[in-house]
């Protein structure tokens, strides 16, 4: 008689022939609740398999299957699964950048899909096509609490449009939209965001280009947001203008244009900024920069000492790999 309620197989070296049979015992299993097969070798066929056996299985709340071979019919069983299974509450789908991208995670947005889950973890999933649709099914969920964008390809206009949709969204507690393709458009939709009524306490940011003109923008609204209390800035990266740096005359008084690039924002605009953020935020607990950010080690060592003084770890991390 099952009597165990979680099972761990992570980095086991699991294959589709250990995925198909762990899928044959869910069918049946009446007592799992927690199941976790990360980081394994389970590709399209075990991924079917445990698709199947998950349509008639009603007890388990959390799987994860991260970090595995997927291949995008095999994610396409995934989440059509997630359309009719009624217990799932926790779902991890991350992978690795070298993965190939999910065409048909979209196709799903429209039915009741993601209603149930409270954590979803879709980091590195690259769907191709509009992810509008689906992130509008996402906002929907009134008991989504986490939820893991990173590293998903989403670019400004889709950005923009997300950050509108989670105004409204007030179960949502963590957010990472880290690694994608924010920049100039979307640091307005994300002050917006900020400045709402939003129920967010950990938000990352890192890794996108939002060192632009909304950055000030940005930093006003964090300012004055009381719930969020760890946030991650680490690895922004800047935008750069081109300006004219002057001319000169050759032998033959011919005038060539000498040209620059120009950060829009810089370092010590960023600085600053950052000053204002630990001086006037009264709620934050965390704050993740990256050296790269803050360059001038006098105002590192400024703002390490508004970090102890107002109680926020400022956490600075060295240039990415």
């Amino acid at each position: 008689k099952n009597c165990f309620r979680e099972l761990v197989l992570e980095s086991t070296s699991l294959a589709d022939e250990e995925a198909i049979i762990l899928a044959n015992f869910l069918e049946n299993d009446m007592r799992l609740t927690r199941l976790n097969l990360g980081s394994n070798f389970i590709k399209e066929d075990g991924a079917i398999a445990l698709s199947k056996s998950l349509l008639q299985n009603t007890t388990l709340e959390h799987f994860n299957l991260s970090y595995n071979s997927l291949t995008p019919m095999g994610v396409d069983c995934l989440v059509k699964m997630l359309c009719s299974n009624c217990s799932l509450r926790k779902f991890s789908l991350a992978t690795r950048r070298s993965n190939c991208p999910s065409e048909k995670i979209q196709d799903h947005a429209n039915s009741s899909i993601f209603s149930r889950l409270e954590d979803l973890n879709l980091s590195n999933q690259k769907p191709v096509g509009d992810i509008v649709g689906l992130l509008s099914a996402l906002t929907t969920n009134p008991n989504l609490q986490i939820l893991n964008l990173s590293g998903c390809g989403i670019d400004d206009k889709r950005g923009a449009k997300l950050m509108h949709l989670l105004r409204d969204e007030y179960s949502l507690q963590e957010l990472d939209v880290g690694d994608n393709n924010f920049s100039e458009v979307t640091c307005p939709a994300l002050a917006d965001l900020f400045a709402s009524r939003c129920s967010l306490t950990t938000v990352t940011l890192s890794n996108n280009q939002l060192l632009c003109g909304g950055f000030s923008s940005l930093i006003k609204s964090l300012q004055d947001n009381r719930g969020i209390r760890n946030l991650s800035l680490a690895h922004m990266r800047a935008i750069y203008k081109r300006v004219q740096k002057g001319s000169r005359d050759s032998v033959s008084r011919n005038s060539f244009k000498e040209w620059t690039y120009k950060r829009v924002v810089s370092r010590a605009e960023v600085e600053d900024l950052i000053v204002q953020l630990l001086q006037t935020n009264c709620s934050l607990q965390v704050l993740q920069l990256s050296r790269e950010m803050v360059s001038r080690y006098r105002n590192q060592l400024r703002i390490m000492a508004i970090g102890r003084e107002k109680r926020i770890m400022v956490k600075t991390e060295g240039p990415r790999d």
